[in-house]
């Protein structure tokens, strides 16, 4: 046995006898070089044993064996007797690898040609193999004895009806229904003539095919005896209709590859170079299709006779060299023929060698050229890959008399490759009533039909078969009346249809019980189907599937599936170039599951689709599907006189029918029945117009997803007129895209509606102030429920306006009536709100339960809504308060808050928790151009828009991410309370850019879905007061790029679920103070309680605050010049058990002071990190740490000196004083720890730590050495030195003037930390620091939280201004300063009294002027 990868083997005159095996032997060879295996005389036995072709020599069925014919077995003895099922020679090879074997003048064990053919097996027995050239043989074992004819002597037609080998050309045989039925002993290969009558029968052996080469057939049957062709055991082949090939006169085609098509053509490296050689014009021709234009076509043209030495077939396909070929000397090149006619004027003037790469190297017309070399299937000894994988060598002489053959390896395109190659095709081939039973072994056709022109088929029938259908492939043919009944195997198709070709089918009826394809083309031409009845019978199966066709006809189609067609199509077409027409067609679509039922893709910009009359029926079914019609990509669209019944259980999003990416579209006159889906039913997209009119859509309904509507429309230019919508319902009827621009949507029936929209826009159009619809009729005649029914800017300001003109009150459309001049926002009778005010009105709502069904919309500068206390407003869902331009007012006070609530939850009396995300309302939103508030001295309000003491539950589900939208605007938000809900991603505050001061007071926030508050990017400062933020899914308090900010007195309590930091505090570009006082942060799963990093020129205060039962309370990581200060805070039952986990973790600073604080009972790594270092560039200029209490806190053993309840490092110069704290730890293992140091970053290389209190054992016990054991500093390695001697005997010891009145805490000799409301030495001077320092000036402190208002100011801080000289204002305004009003919109005068300009006054009340008339003034 041969196996190997490169190289020769030759072998000759070697002797076989007395061998017992499966093979004598077996080429296993994968090259296409030459193995010769000549003049071997064989003598031997075959085992009789199961081998897969027993022969005495086997070639192997290996890719590239014997490639293009390479292998010569010339002349070899096999003598000795075979038993049935053995061979001499078995070639098991498909034509794809070799083309032929040449075994001439070989000895086979007999004279008779019939018994000879019976030692081989080849493509006679299979037409899927090689055929091996026997002929002429030996007529005895004597090399030098008599030998055969060239020609074969077997007739095609044997007694016994057995049919075998060639019809040769130019003879005849009929098969009449007297000698049915016939059997063939191989594959039959017809170059004449056969007739085959009516009744005939013929069994083909199993495997083989008869192949119609360069004859004709003509197969007429009758309905009452049609020609069967079938097989009498196993499966065979098929008829195969050949094309042929032809070689030009001048031209002979040597050597041939398409490497990535594994298509090779070789006559071999002896022959290639003996014809050149003895050609007298010595001129090669190479072809190469993928090269660049100047490169397509080369002559090479030697000038003088080739030397002994030169190898033509090797400078072309693997070493160009300039060894005995010097360019100009020994050839030229030229580009063309006529170039080459010209002579030496137009020869190519640049030539570089390449050696191990084929011709021609880097060699051009003028200059050097890069990837045009060429090599022929690895023949050349380097390991380079080939640049070009395509390439064509003929001979060129004119005295070439031309040639015509078959060589199956050519590819389809040849026939325009401009090469002097063509394709001919047989013609005369008459099918008429002939039926193929068990065919297609192997995956093979029962029929394949190579470019029929001519030819006649009508009546043809496939059953039974394992393989494929009917294959058709170029030029143009017609089919009448063709029935495929078989197992399709799993990538076949019954009807399969190849490039450039052109096929008409008029009854075509397909059943198939296997995977694959009912009729698949790739490429092809014009394509009509006219009668086509499919009933596949298995799932993942495609009905048509056409890719790159020029055109499409399908009339006539009915599908029926017996089972779910599971993931693909009825109809798939892919990039059609021109048109495509679906008409007169049933489809029954009931067991689609997970696909489209047609499905058009990608088609040529400039291709038109026609769908006429078409009925595509889902029945009752549940299965779930894509779009049952899919369109994308098409120049015009034609939808017409179409049904569509049923279409249920789509995906969500996906529509019944969607139509996009095309030009223009028409949809007339279609009727949707009964369509339930979870996307639109119709969901149409155009660049240039849509016609939608005259269509019926009855019964259609929109389930569970929210957001679709019957039909959705979107195109500059839209007609809809004359459509009836009967009994629809889910979310709306017409939705219209972002295109429009002109919009005509009149005449339409709206019948017994059921949705929660009419109709819905999806964006600010540029057309104007609005879209207006109409007449239609509405199966309504109020114009409120007209209007409350479009969801448009009522809902969403980002929404362009529907304007309703007029509507029809009767079916008939006969009677019409106007829309009402205007609307009222508030309707006291009906106590409903809604709508939008764009004008300068002021509207004030007095306590009492109102419903909005839409939105509350402002969109003037002086447009007021005011909601007095005790006001409760119920909302439809995805209504909201919107305030684009104007002001919102919302005063409730503590005993009648304002209820801002989803209807539903009204209804469940105010607090049902059960509430679904389809009540949720769309909160609060506040746009740039609104009126912030102004406010006054301590945050007093001042003017402008507020919320106070408002209770908002479940708002900011649909546009709007939260409950409370702030979008560059300041509002004062005071006395708040917010529920979410924890599985909605909508925040409960959300404040973007805004340019005032942020003031958030008494707002608790409850379950946000998202972050608790998120403020970002503030212009001025933040004042976050008594604020209560719970369960929060993410953020508790995000702060973004802030300025000061101040957060007092408030909590940030997270679920335990949540893995988000309680609080969070980020940016680079945020500057100013951050303080945060007597506030409380617990449970938040297991992110950080306080998350703060980075910030320029900020000073850090955490003062007075508890953290509790969190993962890590702290983390701070500081840049620039950052001072920080945690003091008298208590941190408590916090645990973090992960690995090198530091609870309180304090990075980059240039200064901190940590005093006061309290920790008992935390777990963690590190209950205290303090990491210092600068920064960048900025110097350190300290850390103290003072006056703290380290008790009971749990950190587990470590190898690590990192491992320690106050853990200390530093990477720049920086001096430590850790005094005064009282460590008593004694499950720690270390107290203190100076690990991670960089060396001589401390002064004399030594940490103060003296004077401290060491509790962890028995104070009778305690000593140096005790104490020096819980140190881990320079004696285990660290650095630097930690020095705690003299340290205190006990924590009385430290002593402070006046034990800072009880106001403070001694943390050092003589040192006191005040609380918070105290300042001074001994912490006796009272601050009212919680009042706001009695709000600047407005008074004086004159005890703890208590203050003294000067003269005109009010309050327990001083923060209200008094106007009793004006009257209070009159109530028509506020008090500003004392004795000084701002009047509210509307009013004038010192104290209020007047109305203003344009404005009149109506029983006292001060309202806009109208608009005079005729010089008329107010």
């Amino acid at each position: 046995q041969t196996s190997g990868e490169t190289g020769d083997i030759s072998l000759s005159n070697n002797r076989f006898y007395n061998i017992t095996a499966r093979h004598v032997f077996n080429l296993f060879f994968r090259t296409s070089q030459v193995p010769v295996n000549v003049a071997n005389l064989y003598d031997s036995n075959l085992e009789a044993l199961d081998a897969t072709y027993p022969s005495v020599f086997h070639i192997a069925d290996w890719p590239e064996t014997c490639g293009g014919g390479a292998c010569s077995l010339v002349g070899n003895i096999f003598n000795y007797s075979l038993s049935p099922g053995q061979y001499h020679l078995a070639v098991p090879v498909s034509v794809a690898e070799v083309d032929s074997i040449d075994a001439k003048l070989s000895y086979w064990g007999a004279e008779d040609e019939s018994l000879v053919v019976q030692t081989i097996f080849d493509g006679r027995d299979d037409a899927g193999f090689s055929s091996i050239k026997y002929l002429p043989y030996l007529l005895t074992s004597d090399p030098s004895g008599d030998r055969s004819s060239n020609e074969t002597s077997l007739p095609f037609l044997l007694p016994g009806s057995i049919l075998s080998g060639i019809l040769r050309e130019g003879d005849s045989v009929t098969l009449d229904a007297a000698g049915s039925p016939y059997e063939s002993d191989g594959s039959l290969i017809i170059d004449g003539f056969l007739e085959i009558m009516p009744n005939v029968t013929i069994h083909m052996k199993a495997s083989s095919s008869m192949v119609i080469r360069k004859g004709n057939m003509k197969a007429v049957g009758r309905d009452d005896a049609p020609i069967l062709f079938t097989s009498l055991t196993e499966t065979w082949s098929g008829v195969v209709v050949n094309e042929l090939y032809a070689v030009s006169p001048g031209f002979k085609l040597l050597l041939a590859y398409d490497e990535s098509n594994s298509y090779s053509y070789s006559l071999g490296k002896e022959e290639f170079n003996r014809l050149f050689d003895e050609s007298e014009s010595k001129v090669l021709y190479r072809y190469c299709p993928q090269c660049t234009a100047s490169h397509k076509n080369i002559f090479y043209k030697r000038s003088a006779g080739p030397p002994p030495a030169f190898d033509a077939y090797g400078a072309m396909t693997c070493d160009w060299s300039s060894i005995n070929n010097t360019f100009n000397s020994d050839f030229e090149l030229y580009g063309s023929l006529e170039d080459l006619a010209a002579g030496s004027s137009n020869r190519w003037a640049f030539c570089e060698f390449l050696s191990g790469f084929g011709f021609p190297g880097r060699c051009g017309p003028s200059s050097r050229t890069y990837y045009q070399s060429s090599e022929y299937l690895g023949t050349c000894p380097t390991s380079i890959a080939s640049y070009r994988d395509e390439v064509y060598w003929l001979l060129y002489d004119p005295q070439l008399p031309g040639e015509e053959f078959a060589p199956e390896w050519f590819p389809s395109d040849m026939a325009t490759s401009g090469i002097p190659l063509f394709l001919t095709w047989v013609e005369g081939i008459d099918l008429e009533h002939v039926t193929f039973t068990d065919g297609g072994f192997g995956g093979d056709y029962s029929l394949s039909i190579n470019r029929p022109s001519s030819n006649t088929y009508k009546d043809i029938s496939v059953i039974d078969g394992l393989g494929n259908g009917v294959f058709v492939k170029g030029g143009s043919s017609s089919f009448e009346n063709l029935y495929i009944e078989s197992d399709i195997s799993s990538s076949g198709s019954a009807v399969y249809i190849g490039e450039r070709t052109d096929v008409a089918i008029n009854g075509l009826y397909i059943s198939t019980i296997h995977n694959g394809n009912a009729i698949y083309s790739t490429r092809a031409g014009s394509l009509s189907f006219t009668n086509v009845e499919l009933r596949p019978r298995y799932s993942y199966q495609r009905g048509f599937y056409i890719s790159y066709a020029d055109s499409l006809s399908i009339d006539g189609l009915l599908f029926n599936q017996a089972t779910s067609l599971q993931r693909n199509h009825v109809i798939y077409c892919t990039y059609l170039a021109k048109n495509a027409s679906i008409t007169n067609s049933y489809i029954d679509a009931s067991k689609l599951y997970r696909t489209y039922a047609m499905d058009f893709l990608y088609s040529n910009y400039d291709s038109t689709l026609k769908m006429v009359n078409v009925t595509l029926s889902r029945g009752a079914s549940s299965n779930y599907f894509y779009n049952l019609i899919r369109i994308l990509r098409a120049r015009a669209v034609s939808f017409h006189e179409n049904t569509i019944i049923g279409a249920q259980s789509l995906y969500n999003g996906y529509s019944t029918i969607s139509v996009q990416q095309v030009s223009s579209c028409f949809a007339l006159n279609n009727t949707f029945s009964d369509v339930t889906g979870r996307g639109h039913v119709m969901d149409i997209t155009t660049t240039t117009s849509l016609e939608l009119s005259n269509n019926r859509f009855e019964g259609c309904t929109i389930v569970e997803a929210q957001e679709y509507a019957i039909v959705a429309i979107n195109s500059p230019s839209i007609n809809a007129q004359g459509n009836v919508f009967g009994g629809s319902s889910g979310y709306a009827i017409a939705q219209f895209g972002s295109s429009v621009n002109a919009l005509n949507f009149a005449r339409n029936a709206i019948e017994d509606p059921s949705v929660q929209f009419y109709v819905k826009t999806t964006q600010l159009y540029t057309v104007g102030n609005g879209i207006v619809i109409g007449p239609n009729y509405w199966n309504t005649t109020s114009f409120k429920q007209l209007n409350m029914g479009a969801f448009d800017s009522t809902y969403d300001s980002d929404l362009t306006t529907i304007v309703f003109e007029s509507l029809f009150i009767d079916r008939a459309m006969t009677q019409i009536i106007l829309s009402p001049p205007s609307q009222v926002i508030l309707d006291e009778v009906e106590m409903t709100i809604s709508g939008t005010v764009d004008d300068d009105l002021l509207i004030v709502v007095p306590a009492g339960l109102y419903y909005a069904p839409g939105s509350i919309i402002l969109r003037h500068p002086n447009a007021i809504l005011v909601l007095e206390a005790g006001v409760r407003i119920m909302f439809a869902p995805y209504a909201s308060i919107r305030v684009d331009q104007g002001m919102l007012k919302v005063l409730g006070d503590i005993d009648n808050p304002v209820l801002l609530a989803p209807t539903q939850d009204l209804l469940a009396e105010y607090g049902d928790a059960s509430i679904e995300s389809s009540s949720l309302f769309d909160g609060i939103y506040f746009g740039a151009n609104s009126n912030p508030t102004v406010l006054g001295g301590g945050n007093t309000y001042v003017s402008g828009s507020v919320i106070r003491h408002c209770v908002l539950e479940y708002g900011g589900y649909f546009s709007n991410t939260a409950s409370i939208y702030l979008d560059r605007v300041s509002v004062a938000l005071d006395q708040v309370t917010i529920l979410g809900k924890w599985d909605r991603s909508v925040t409960g505050v959300y404040i973007n850019r805004p340019l005032d001061p942020v003031l958030l007071r008494g707002v608790n926030i409850t379950n946000a879905g998202s972050y608790g508050v998120y403020v970002y990017f503030p212009t001025s400062t933040t004042e976050i007061v008594d604020t209560a933020i719970e369960g929060s899914r993410n953020y508790g308090l995000y702060l973004n790029q802030v300025k000061e900010t101040n957060v007092v007195r408030s909590s940030v309590h997270n679920n335990d679920e949540s893995n988000s930091n309680s609080i969070q505090v980020y940016g680079y570009s945020g500057s100013g103070d951050f303080n945060v006082t007597s506030c409380s942060v617990a449970n938040n799963g297991y992110g950080y309680g306080m998350y703060l990093i980075y910030g320029s020129s900020r000073r850090y205060s955490i003062t007075s605050s508890t953290f509790t039962q969190l993962n890590r309370p702290i983390y701070m990581l500081g840049s620039y010049q950052h001072a920080v200060k945690v003091s008298l805070n208590r941190f408590s039952e916090n645990s973090c058990t992960i690995s090198n986990c530091r609870s309180i973790e304090i990075d980059y600073f240039g200064s901190l002071i940590f005093q006061g604080n309290d920790l008992e009972f935390n777990t963690a790594s590190q209950i205290v990190s303090i990491y210092a270092r600068s920064g960048y560039h900025l110097p350190l200029q300290g850390t103290v740490i003072s006056g703290n209490i380290f008790r009971q806190n749990s950190v587990p053993a470590s190898t690590s000196g990192s491992a320690a309840v106050l853990a200390m490092r530093g990477s720049s110069p920086s001096t430590w004083i850790v005094q005064g704290n009282d460590f008593n730890n004694p499950i720690s293992l270390y107290e203190m720890s100076s690990w991670g140091f960089t060396s001589t970053v401390v002064p004399s290389n030594i940490i103060n730590a003296t004077n401290n209190f060491f509790s962890f054992a028995n104070d009778n016990d305690l000593s140096a050495s005790l104490i020096d054991n819980r140190l881990y500093d320079n004696e285990e390695g660290a650095n630097p030195e930690i020095i705690f001697e003299p340290y205190l005997s006990s924590n009385s010891t430290i002593v402070c003037p006046g034990n800072c009145t009880t106001n403070g805490i001694c943390v050092f000799p003589g040192l006191c930390v005040c609380a918070d409301g105290w300042s001074g030495e001994n912490c006796n001077t009272p601050t009212c620091a919680s009042l706001d320092f009695c709000n600047g000036g407005n008074g004086v402190c004159s005890d703890f939280d208590e203050c003294s208002c000067n003269e005109g100011w009010l309050g327990v801080s001083c923060d209200t201004a008094n106007c009793t000289l004006r009257n209070d204002c009159n109530e028509n305004g506020f008090c500003a300063i004392p004795n000084v009003c701002q009047c509210s919109t509307g009013y004038d005068g010192i104290d209020c009294d007047e109305c203003a300009s344009n404005y009149r006054d109506v029983d006292g009340a001060c309202i806009p002027c109208p608009v005079c008339q005729n010089g008329g003034t107010c």
